[in-house]
This record gives C-alpha cells, structure tokens and sequence, in this order.
C-alpha cells in the first residue's frame, strides 16, 4: 500500500517524468500534469477537481493526431472512468477488513507507440486512484501489479503473474489485435477482465464477458 511520505516522492518523480515530454508532445501531458502535481500538494482530491481531470483527459483524445488516437483513448478512458467514480473520502489508514482488488497493468514494450506517451498515460492512471489513497468505494483498495512483456509474449507473462497472484480480477494495458488475440485465452480460462482493450480491426472485436 501506497501511502504517506512514500508516494509522496513517487508522485513527484511521475510528474517530473510527465512534464519532461511536455516540449516534444505537448497534448500528451495535458490532462495527467495538474491532477499529478495537485495530488503532491493535497492529501486529498476534490470532486469538482476529479471532475475536471476526467474533462481533460477526454478531451485531449479529440485533439491529438487522427493515427495515433486509438491507442491514446484506451487507457485516457481508464482515468477518465476512475475520476468519475463517485467516491467518499477515505481516510489514509486502512482496517483490517479491507478488501483488495488486484489489478495486472501490461507493459506490452514493442507495441509502435513512444514509450514517454505509454509512461504519461500510466502515471495518470496512478494519479487518479492516489488521490483516492489507492481505495474506492465501500473500502476497497486497489493493488497494481506490473509486468513487462512483448506483443508474442503478453499471454505467457499474464499466465506467470497469475501463478504468482492468483487473486488477480482485472488486465489493464492491453493494446493492439494480436495482444489481444495472444492475452485472451489465458484471460478466459481464469475468468479475468480485460479492462479496456484495444483494438483496430474487427478481428478480435464481438460480444464477450472477458473483454
């Protein structure tokens, strides 16, 4: 668990790391930059200011270039949907019978995206749920587990972290046809969600509880 002093800097590194491709993309860090640097000075984030956040990071999909949109919608909807949630305020220290919900967030490294656009996207992410002291609603507190892996590999590596964890419900980061095609028989077999996918063609795209 994230929390006091400890993230603290870790937000400080995401939005130093944010503000750096601020010159070569600048509707990149738009609607991650303020949220980061806000959660650094406040321990708690306000609805109106969560609203806003979600405003912007739906926005900046409209504006940036028509090729590479697909990609960006796909986890701008993550954080979107996570500020939007309508949460009560939730204290720093967590009780005994909190419960966890683990979510595996894919770091697929040869997809054709620059990987400063992929680390922007993932610290607004975890941006929107430290501002909620990484806890939703009713005391559930929401766990990330990373894991790195190829396009050909991505089905493999999640099949390893559910060896590791078993208690894993949900697959972010999953982007593109083949990840898809290559993630989804392991996702199934588990009964996982695939939260968020991806995709360009209508190949992988249809009706299915998993995705």
């Amino acid at each position: 668990m994230c929390l006091g002093g400890t993230f603290v800097a870790d937000a400080h590194v995401f939005s130093a790391a944010v503000v750096e491709t601020t010159d070569s993309s600048p509707f990149l860090c738009a609607p991650f930059s303020s949220p980061l640097r806000f959660s650094c000075r406040k321990p708690q984030a306000t609805q109106q200011d969560s609203l806003k956040a979600a405003s912007m990071a739906v926005g900046w999909v409209t504006v940036w270039p028509r090729e590479q949109r697909a990609c960006a919608a796909a986890r701008c909807l993550i954080v979107a949907l996570l500020l939007l949630l309508d949460l009560s305020c939730v204290v720093a220290q967590s009780s005994g019978g909190d419960r966890v919900v683990k979510v595996l967030m894919l770091n697929v490294t040869d997809i054709p995206i620059d990987q400063k656009f992929v680390d922007s996207l993932e610290a607004g992410l975890e941006s929107a749920l430290w501002s909620r002291n990484f806890t939703v609603a009713d005391g559930v507190h929401v766990k990330i587990i990373r894991k790195a892996a190829t396009v050909q590999t991505s089905g493999v590596v999640i099949g390893k972290a559910l060896n590791e964890s078993s208690d894993i419900l949900l697959v972010a980061g999953v982007i593109g046809d083949t990840t898809v095609a290559n993630s989804l028989p392991v996702i199934m077999r588990h009964g996982l969600v695939s939260f968020s996918p991806f995709t360009s063609s209508s190949l992988v795209r249809g009706w299915n509880p998993n995705l």
